[in-house]
């Protein structure tokens, strides 16, 4: 049987104040427990500093076995600078594009490295770039605007490495809504749950479903982006047999999903 691993982590407490989340760490706790109960080996983190975070996600990687299906899922801030994604630790006072690669995590380095492990797959799930405004103007929306200077929110399109699945909670460039119906998880988690334990579905087709439903919620104002380059199809909930049938309801749902996001997805 193939390994199941995953690192999730949430940030609520950030400094300054006013860059402070609230559903972050329900997010990544909940996911944690999902993923559990789906066999994985998952550790749940939280409010980390950079320094924190640099440390665990290198042990992380360390224990990364061959072979496996590895999930790296993060809630919290986010932003990009020279086309780079960078997941903002708790202490994102002072970070500027002068420093931002000693004070933030690199996503893409951080999926390059999991790749130097031979898993079978690396499935990064960002849920951040966060707004609790999405109506608003997006200057007006960016909290990064009084701290992070010289950099972007949203996260830029990154392509992805062989075997990988990349999820944006969001559009590239564009940012999340907080918070969703359950005021508990934000929109992007909310249904990300509602559909991660389901068996004998593929996890692109799952994480679809997904983006269909926010999309919907959101009256298209948020639209979360896939990018996939596996070859074959990963099963978080393996199936007991790989020549199930799937239900009518189910074969129609993913016609509706590939209508939906034909143009969110590479």
């Amino acid at each position: 049987m193939l390994g199941k691993q995953a690192l999730c982590i949430g940030i609520n407490a950030y400094v300054p104040r006013h860059l402070i989340l609230e559903p972050c760490l329900n997010d990544a706790g909940d996911v944690t427990q999902a993923l559990r109960s789906l066999g994985f080996q998952a550790h749940f983190v939280k409010d980390l500093n950079y320094k924190s975070m640099k440390i665990l996600t290198h042990q992380f990687v360390n224990s990364i076995q061959p072979g496996a299906i590895v999930v790296f899922y993060f809630s919290g801030h986010g932003c990009q600078f020279n086309g780079n994604n960078y997941l903002i630790p708790t202490n994102a006072t002072g970070i500027w594009a002068g420093n931002v690669d000693s004070t933030a995590i690199d996503a893409h380095k951080l999926i390059s490295s999991m790749h130097k492990r031979r898993p079978k797959v690396v499935i990064c799930i960002l849920d951040c770039c966060r707004t609790d405004a999405p109506s608003e103007p997006v200057d007006e929306m960016n909290p990064f605007s009084r701290t992070l200077v010289g950099m972007k929110a949203g996260l830029a399109p990154m392509q992805a490495s062989p075997s990988t699945i990349i999820v944006y909670a969001c559009a590239a460039n564009a940012l999340a809504s907080a918070i969703s119906m359950n005021n508990r998880n934000s929109l992007y988690t909310y249904h990300l749950l509602r559909y991660i334990r389901t068996p004998n579905i593929d996890i692109e087709t799952l994480l679809k479903y997904a983006g269909v439903d926010v999309k919907k919620e959101s009256k298209s104002q948020q639209i979360p982006y896939l990018y996939s380059s596996c070859k074959e199809a990963i099963y978080l909930a393996a199936p007991n047999n790989y020549k199930a049938v799937v239900s009518a309801q189910h074969i129609h749902r993913r016609s509706v999903v590939r209508k939906s996001l034909s143009i969110n997805t590479l």
